[in-house]
């Protein structure tokens, strides 16, 4: 059972006096920076430490480090296999480590591309992997260390997400292009365009009908001064969502994809950089990491209303709605709890994780 209110606890990993097996021997206060996290079985999130080339076991809500273990790369990515003991790691040059989170062991070690890779755990010791500068998706057995199959991209990718039948959508990690691969099957990509920049934060609804993403968007072409700056017409954060039908059928690269859009800019907060993106699985929550801004932002999409061409959908949420809380700065990582109580974010620039009740959403615990 959780509670809506916890004891603050510490669990800053810059000084590491109660874990002292963190310590760099030659700089023992080196950053940690903590890119990526999954909720692992136990109540506990896995971490990885970007510059300390860690994965950290933490126990949540109360905040212990459980396990700390060492790497062969700087970690990038993290996807929990099905059978939720085998880590799969995205390294920061390409590499793919399977990790045995039981033994505490790394089991094997691919190299696959080049660049922070970004890796998606699949059924069957399947997995797919993208680099960021190889324009491609590569399909893998990583039981076996193979690469089935190469996926090439028009674009650099970015942010993976699943289907349930297994076909794989694919972000541009700079642009506003979005493909859906089949993985083994070849010729399979089906290539659309939003009109956004920064697709980093991607997830796909309960009910399997719609894809959701948290980026940026030029709100109209105009002078780039303060004041546009500051009124957000220069730059702006949006959520969008893409029904999955869209990605069926044959290429249609140059139509723009048909969308529902929210403004995630408010009054008093600017929403900046959406970097990471969870949902509820009532479907009815959407969290968002704004790395810009270094808040924690909540969309309750009750609050908001449909129009006749989306009856079938459940509302988008209402701009005037939208709760806000103060993280560590930069999180760049985000992950809820399986029965939707609680988000936690990796504040990457802070060497710390926010703990926030989803239900009390102005109580943290860092």
């Amino acid at each position: 059972m959780v509670t809506k209110c916890f004891p603050i606890v510490a669990l800053l990993l810059t000084g590491m006096i109660a874990h002292p097996a963190f310590a760099d021997d030659a700089n023992p206060h080196r950053a940690k920076v903590p890119v990526a996290l999954v909720w692992a079985p136990g109540d506990r999130v896995l971490v990885a430490l970007r510059d300390t080339q860690q994965v950290i076991a933490v126990k949540i809500p109360a905040g212990n480090i459980e396990a700390e273990w060492r790497l062969p790369c700087r970690p990038h990515s993290l996807s929990l296999a099905p059978d939720g003991t085998m880590l799969l790691i995205g390294g920061g040059d390409g590499e793919l480590l399977i990790f045995d989170t039981t033994s505490g062991h790394v089991q094997s070690e691919m190299k696959l591309g080049r660049g922070p890779t970004r890796v998606l755990a699949l059924p069957d010791g399947k997995a797919v992997a993208a680099g960021l500068w190889d324009e491609a998706v590569r399909y893998v057995d990583w039981k076996q260390r193979r690469v089935l199959a190469d996926h090439p991209l028009p674009f650099a990718p970015g942010a993976l997400v699943a289907r349930p039948d297994g076909r794989v959508i694919v972000a541009d990690a700079f642009g506003g292009g979005m493909a859906q691969v089949t993985p083994g099957l070849a010729a399979s990509e089906t290539v659309r365009q939003l009109d956004a920049v920064n697709l980093h934060a991607l997830a796909l609804s309960p009910d399997g009908k719609e894809l959701l993403i948290g980026h940026m968007a030029q709100f109209n072409t105009v002078p780039i001064t303060i004041a546009n700056i500051d009124w957000g017409l220069v730059l702006t954060s949006r959520l969008s969502a893409v029904r999955l039908s869209e990605f069926d059928g044959a290429s249609q690269a140059s139509s723009p994809v048909k969308r529902r859009r929210l403004a995630l800019d408010g009054a008093v907060h600017g929403a900046a950089d959406p970097s990471a993106l969870a949902i509820t699985p009532d479907g009815h929550k959407v969290i968002i990491a704004l790395s810009g801004s270094h808040q924690l932002l909540l969309n309750d999409r009750r609050t908001g209303s449909v129009s006749s061409e989306s009856l079938d959908l459940l509302p988008l949420g209402h701009n005037q709605k939208l709760e806000v809380v103060e993280v560590g700065r930069s999180p760049a990582g985000l992950v809820t709890d399986p029965s939707g109580t609680l988000a936690v974010t990796a504040d990457s620039m802070a060497d710390s994780l926010s703990v926030v009740p989803l239900d009390h959403f102005t109580s943290v615990t860092t």
